[in-house]
Order: structure tokens, then C-alpha cells, then sequence
């Protein structure tokens, strides 16, 4: 599972920068640099600090992050296709809603 991945996958969707990111989580900038270049394994406690910042659920990242060893049972496509299509609902539901943080979405 590459956790990182997952974490630039949204973090990108919603247009935030690293720093801004680790900010938002109460976590190093450098920490968050490291997590996404595949360096470390994100904690519990930070994976779950990084969702909450991101406004997604922790399995999306971890969808999102899925290795093909990962998805047994499942094609890698249908998993892109299934991690892009949650997160395209996620963002469009939040802009319906009046997403207005600050933060693109």
C-alpha cells in the first residue's frame, strides 16, 4: 500500500500545497514531503489527521494508494476508474455544498 500516493493523488485534486497540507493536519512539512516520495509509512494517527484535512474518508487514500498486490479480485483499471470516480464525487459534492475553505473543491 502506498499511502503517499493516495495522499498526492487529493492533495493535488484539491489544489493544496504540501506545506499548506501539513499546516492543516498539525504535521511536519517534511514529514508530509517523505509520506508522499514513499520514504515513510504514514501512523494511524497521522493517516487519519491527513484524511480529516483532505475531507476523505481514509479508504479513498488508501484506494487511491493501492499497489495491484493490493486489489485482489480486482483489476487495476477498475480500481483507477472506481478511486477517480469517488474522488470526482467528493469534490462535486463539496463544491454543491459551498466548499468554502480555501482550498480548491
Amino acid at each position: 500500500m502506498n499511502y503517499g500516493k493516495g495522499i498526492r493523488i487529493v492533495r493535488a485534486a484539491r489544489g493544496i500545497s504540501q506545506k499548506d497540507l501539513a499546516a492543516m493536519a498539525g504535521l511536519n512539512g517534511n514529514y508530509i514531503s517523505l509520506i508522499e516520495s514513499g520514504s515513510r509509512v504514514p501512523s494511524v494517527e497521522a493517516l487519519d489527521s491527513l484524511a480529516k484535512a483532505l475531507s476523505v474518508p481514509v479508504y479513498l487514500i488508501a484506494l487511491l494508494g493501492s499497489n495491484p498486490e493490493d486489489l485482489k479480485g480486482m483489476s487495476v483499471e477498475n480500481a483507477e476508474r472506481l478511486g477517480k470516480a469517488l474522488l470526482e464525487t467528493l469534490i462535486d459534492h463539496e463544491q454543491a455544498n459551498g466548499g468554502s475553505d480555501g482550498r480548491r473543491g
